[in-house]
């Protein structure tokens, strides 16, 4: 960024990313995460179990997004911009990210789970959250991880992709684009 001369007070303007981070040792696992990056463990008894919390940094500009859909509103992104651009400025006030300041370390979660009760890990970037009609609804954790067993992580991959194709204009679920990035990868424990 400094090799193009951005302007580091409009945060909104700022490459970043997330990380969820993962190292499997004999019994148990060490794991650092940030952002909309998430770790997700399955357990023996099938129950999903998110490793750290996630937060939701656009519920409530998405819920906005979704009334306006409902009023058959269009170009939603740009009558939002504003606040979308006000969201993006609390980086690593009320949300943390990689982007190279340097008060991101005070977002980092880290530390160690026990992998005696778990047969799966899921490590994973939030476009493959399963859209929703609602914001309101919050994450299904156990359809995920229903529809992950399943399915397969490949399988998941295509359930999320194949309702966004049914909306590719974010009206039905609410979302910035058609599709999110999604980065994941599945470990089975034995």
């Amino acid at each position: 960024m400094e090799d193009y001369n951005f302007n580091f007070l409009k945060k909104e303007n700022l490459w970043c990313t997330t990380a969820a981070v993962i190292r499997i040792k004999k019994d148990d696992a060490e794991f650092l995460q940030i952002g909309d990056s998430l770790i997700l463990t399955i357990l023996k008894s099938g129950k999903p179990k998110l490793v750290t919390t996630y937060y939701d940094q656009d519920l409530e500009t998405m819920i906005k997004w979704k009334k306006l859909c409902g009023r058959k509103q269009k170009n939603i992104w740009s009558l939002l911009k504003r606040e979308i651009i006000g969201i993006r400025r609390k980086q690593n006030l009320d949300y943390g990210v990689l982007n190279g300041e340097k008060k991101a370390i005070n977002f980092l979660k880290s530390g160690r789970f026990n992998l005696k009760n778990i047969t799966d890990i899921i490590v994973f970037t939030d476009g493959l959250l399963i859209p929703k009609k609602s914001p309101k609804e919050g994450e299904d954790w156990n359809k995920f991880a229903k529809l992950y067993k399943e399915l397969s992580l490949k399988g998941l991959f295509n359930y999320v992709r194949s309702i966004e194709e049914t909306d590719p204009d974010c009206s039905l679920y609410p979302r910035f684009k058609e599709h999110d990035d999604i980065a994941a990868i599945a470990i089975k424990i034995k």
